[in-house]
């Protein structure tokens, strides 16, 4: 920086931004200002102005827009300011003495006070300093405007300062984060969110990890939450204001102390990746409390805990179990859905629902007549009619080759060949075939191959004739030519060499007008075949032939309906066996590519079903029930026996049934999850059941609240989930997960789920198959179905083997 020949002192575009603050900027203010002025002819000072504009217009400083910087010397020992008129004695201690420089004015309505070098910018009534949005430019340009000042004594060191400001001076809102943590046997993973619940990226976020819950650290995570808001809310101060005062800087200083000292017996782990994510690994079986380290810009989220857990079934489980009463009723997540369906069921008389019933393994038979289409040998018999339509060659030229030529049979032996032009789709007895329904035959030909060949071998010999007749005549001219030459006797004997060169020269001529000639015949041959062949193709035409195939019937009799084939069954529609999904009398069923039903009917209850008479349930033709084995209540968090499990199992063993159970999981964490599994795993021990033991996983609450399972987030909830899983493998069980389509899709992280479980997926529409894209093993159709014994309506899955 340097005085321009304008005797001006300039400072080029100061920027701020989140990385500089104000009091660095000052530095290089301060240079200028304490910049040598040896070369003016006088020890005049110098007066500086800096531009700039204030957005504040509610200024109350009587000075909006102006600073004014007055430089005061200071004697070193007291600091007591005096007047530059004074004595040259004190001005001889300039190196060892420091000023005060005095902003007067308001921006912003923010008050601080900086020190740097040599100069003390002081903070007082009227003393402020410029406040500015984190990440707003500040551009600060100092000239000087004294110039040549007549006498020192009579000229204050005095500088007017503004600083132009491109934005508003207010400070940035927090963004709001979140803090969600997830564990397994053996680690924790915690996620950084944002509002939307996206993974924050591109920050140091560092994770705080405090072995205990969050009870038993309460009184620490309190004053450590209240200290990492403080940190916060200063750092984002100070980014607002591009500085920190010495008072500021002391006070998060001293913030940061208080923050480490509490936090001393933490782990710390960071975000290397700068993905919103940190996964800590090898921990040992616990719960553990984690919070965020303060990031500037970002609200410091409320701690949250996790607990590592041994995916192992606990023994003594049954002590926490209670009974479903009036009271547990009330936080059965089932509840409202059961509640829903029995209104439902009252509204609808019994004889309309569709009632399960079992399948004759003896299909019906029956006469059918049978069409199909009449063959000469492999190929289909037409009959063909002329239409009357006619095309010219360039009409249907792209339909003119030899892939699309076909010769039909007709009826009565004979057959017709020419191009297809439409094809149609035709049905019988046995399916839908694709059929010539129009056919381009060719009706009036000027030139066929044979024809352009005579027309080629003609053009041939008519210009080798003329070829022949252009050489001879070419010979003459020459010979003619020389003719005069030959005749003079002088010439002859002075000069026998030129009378030889002009006959060679002769000989070439001839030859190359023979070559040209004969190479013009051979373009004009070649030109009368082509243009031969196009007058031919030009002139060729089409007529469309429509065809109709012929068809026959017979009469045969055929297997109607479900049909024992060995040891499968499958279900014959006219003679055909059925394969995929098919709705039959009301069910849902999946047969394989070979027609053997690879589907089992299982159905589902609860104590909502009321008492059940097994023994029809089995004549109907059920064999499988999944029984609700209880709940977790969505307030509470009481583990609940649903109060007909053991009369359901015990009627349906003894009838015959597979049993299987389900639980209606509230767990919000993983040892929770351990905890139902851990239930269901010792009901299923005790009372001999067979077929897997499912966690059921939807909304719960009621009365307008919200259940305590509802507020997980989709890891969260397959955290959960995969927990419930794995303990349910370790006691050599086939776990089971029910959700419906919707909560798959939107709230859990399906293809997170162990590989090892079975899906079983709930959705309700009239449709041949499920429309979930992702696995399953199992699929609840329908509601309301209906079954002998069994009172209301029943759920009915279709379990693929």
């Amino acid at each position: 920086m340097k005085k321009n020949d304008d005797d001006l002192l300039d400072i080029e575009d100061i920027s701020l931004d989140e990385t500089q603050n104000l009091s660095d900027a000052l530095e290089d203010i301060e240079d200028i200002l304490l910049m040598d002025d040896s070369d003016d002819d006088d020890d005049s000072d110098d007066n500086y102005i800096a531009m700039y504009d204030d957005t504040d217009d509610d200024n109350q400083s009587g000075n909006d827009g102006v600073f004014e910087l007055d430089l005061q010397e200071v004697d070193e020992d007291n600091d007591d300011s005096v007047d530059d008129n004074d004595d040259e004695d004190d001005s001889d201690d300039d190196d060892e003495s420091k000023g005060v420089i005095e902003l007067l004015g308001h921006v912003g309505g923010r008050i601080a006070a900086f020190t740097k070098g040599r100069y003390a910018i002081a903070a007082g009534v009227a003393a402020v300093i410029v406040a500015v949005a984190a990440g707003t430019a500040v551009v600060l340009t100092i000239r000087n405007t004294n110039k040549k000042a007549a006498s020192p004594q009579t000229s204050p060191v005095v500088a007017q300062a503004v600083v132009e400001t491109e934005e508003a001076t207010h400070p940035m809102p927090l963004q709001g984060m979140k803090l969600e943590a997830v564990a397994d046997e053996s680690s924790i993973t915690a996620k950084i969110l944002d509002e939307s619940g996206s993974a924050l990226e591109g920050h140091d976020f560092v994770v705080k990890l405090f072995s205990g819950s969050l009870d038993d650290n309460k009184e620490k995570v309190d004053k450590i939450l209240e200290k990492q808001k403080e940190l916060a809310t200063q750092a984002t101060t100070q980014a607002a204001t591009t500085g920190a005062t010495k008072a500021a800087q002391t006070q998060a200083a001293q913030t940061k102390a208080a923050l480490d000292a509490l936090e001393e017996d933490a782990m710390s782990y960071k975000d290397e990746d700068k993905n919103g994510e940190v996964v800590i690994k090898n921990l040992d079986a616990g719960t553990y409390t984690l919070l965020v380290q303060a990031e500037a810009g970002f609200e410091v989220p409320d701690a949250t805990e996790a607990t590592i857990v041994r995916y192992e079934v606990i023994d003594n489980i049954m002590e926490q179990v209670v009974e479903q009463d009036a009271d547990t009723e009330k936080e059965d997540p089932q509840a409202v859905r059961e509640a829903e369906a029995q209104q439902q069921t009252t509204a609808i008389s019994a004889t309309t629902l569709p009632a399960v019933t079992k399948p004759s393994v003896t299909a019906g038979k029956k006469i059918i007549t049978i069409t199909k289409f009449k063959k000469n040998g492999d190929e289909i018999v037409y009959t063909a009619n002329n239409t009357g339509t006619y095309y010219n060659y360039s009409d249907v030229e792209s339909y003119i080759n030899d892939d699309n030529r076909q010769t039909i049979s007709l009826d009565g032996g004979s057959s017709i060949t020419g191009y297809v032009y439409e094809k149609s789709t035709y049905k019988i007895t046995d399916g839908e075939y694709d059929v010539v329904s129009k056919l381009l035959v060719e009706v009036d030909k000027t030139a066929d191959a044979s024809e352009l060949n005579m027309l080629s071998d003609m053009a041939e010999v008519r210009l080798t004739s003329s070829s022949k007749a252009a050489a001879t005549q070419g010979q003459t001219q020459n010979q003619s030519s020389t003719k005069p030459q030959e005749t003079t006797k002088q010439q002859e004997t002075t000069k026998p060499q030129e009378t030889t060169k002009p006959q060679e020269t002769t000989k070439a001529q001839i030859t190359t007008q023979a070559q040209t000639t004969t190479q013009a015949q051979t373009t004009t041959q070649a030109q009368t075949t082509t243009q031969a062949q196009s007058t031919a193709q030009a002139q060729r035409r089409f007529q469309v032939v429509e065809l109709s195939v012929v068809t026959e019937e017979e009469t045969k009799q055929v297997l109607d309906g479900w049909y024992a084939d060995g040891g499968s069954m499958m279900y014959l529609d006219n003679g055909a066996a059925f394969t995929g999904w098919h709705w039959i009398d009301g069910l849902n069923y999946y047969f394989n590519a070979s027609g053997a039903l690879s589907s089992t009917l299982v159905i589902d209850v609860s104590t909502y079903n009321g008492d059940i008479n097994w023994s029809a349930v089995r004549a109907s033709g059920i064999d499988n029930v999944i029984v609700r084995v209880g709940y977790r209540g969505w307030g509470t968090g009481r583990i609940v026996k649903d109060s007909r499990f053991d009369q359901n199992v015990s009627g349906a063993r003894a009838a015959g049934l597979n049993v299987g159970a389900y639980f209606v999981t509230q767990a919000v964490n993983t040892a929770e999850a351990v905890e139902e599994a851990s239930f269901i795993v010792q009901e299923a021990a005790m009372n001999g059941l067979n077929l897997p033991l499912a966690i059921d996983v939807e909304w719960a609450g009621g009365g307008g609240e919200q259940g305590r399972g509802n507020y997980l987030s989709a890891g969260e909830r397959t955290a959960v989930i995969n927990a419930f899983c794995e303990t349910v493998a370790s006691a050599g069980r086939m776990p089971m997960v029910y959700a419906s389509k919707s909560w798959f899709n939107n709230y859990i992280n399906a293809g997170s789920i162990v590989s090892y479980a079975q899906i079983w997926v709930a959705q309700y529409a009239d449709i041949d198959e499920t429309t979930y894209g992702g696995r399953y093993d199992m699929w609840q159709f329908r509601s309301d179905g209906a079954v002998n014994g069994i009172g209301g309506n029943v759920d009915m899955s279709a379990y693929l083997r």
